[in-house]
């Protein structure tokens, strides 16, 4: 399971991206999982999704580890935001097929999600985008592709609590090969930051103040 990024971006925000590589069996031993997420765990039926899920887990596991959080019991609340019991210290988890996606923040909400671009976006973007944001030309798939990630890290962030069509707006921009946009939900505005990493858009997210913009 090889890091192929790392970073810490100040003092309270870090993540982490790794290729899956491992078997299933390694990734359950690496994850260390307590009984309740075990009883999660193997109530996945597909077998890539499990190790993905594994994945996330082994890969938190490193992140808490090298932040010196690695006593740290991973739990989730009601509606399966990642949580850390004991700690302030904010996760999110995210995976797509070869890779897994973590970050860690200190006092803050945070958002994570990785996506390679692919045709079902076109044919979905009346649900998660609104009318605002489609009278803005957005026509690629790779546009389309930072939407979506944006709007699942802020929807991370927030806890599951914000619907992506109604809920959640990302004010217009550019796309480029990195960024920082704004999106804001009606209770709090955040800054979620993109890039490409072979093929696939990772977006982190973290609220900056309450209200809308």
């Amino acid at each position: 399971m090889p890091i192929c990024s790392y970073r810490e971006v100040d003092e309270q925000v870090c993540s982490l991206l790794w290729r899956i590589s491992e078997p299933e069996e390694v990734l359950l031993q690496t994850a260390v999982l307590d009984p309740r997420l075990e009883i999660a765990y193997r109530q996945i039926t597909h077998t890539r999704r499990r190790r993905e899920w594994l994945a996330t887990r082994a890969a938190l596991r490193h992140l808490l580890t090298q932040l010196g959080h690695e006593r740290a019991a991973l739990c989730q609340d009601k509606l399966g935001k990642p949580y850390l019991t004991g700690s302030n210290m904010q996760i999110s988890l995210a995976h797509c097929e070869a890779y897994a996606y973590v970050a860690a923040a200190q006092g803050c909400a945070i958002g994570v999600d990785i996506q390679k671009p692919c045709t079902s976006l076109q044919r979905v973007q009346h649900r998660f985008l609104q009318e605002e944001e489609t009278a803005a030309g957005i026509h690629d798939l790779d546009t389309l592709c930072v939407y979506w990630c944006a709007k699942e890290a802020i929807y991370k962030a927030q806890g599951g609590q914000e619907g992506l069509l109604r809920d959640i707006y990302i004010n217009p921009f550019v796309a480029d090969k990195q960024g920082i946009l704004t999106g804001h939900t009606h209770k709090q505005t955040f800054s979620v930051h993109y890039r490409w990493y072979n093929g696939h858009v990772l977006a982190r997210s973290n609220a900056i103040h309450g209200g809308s913009s």
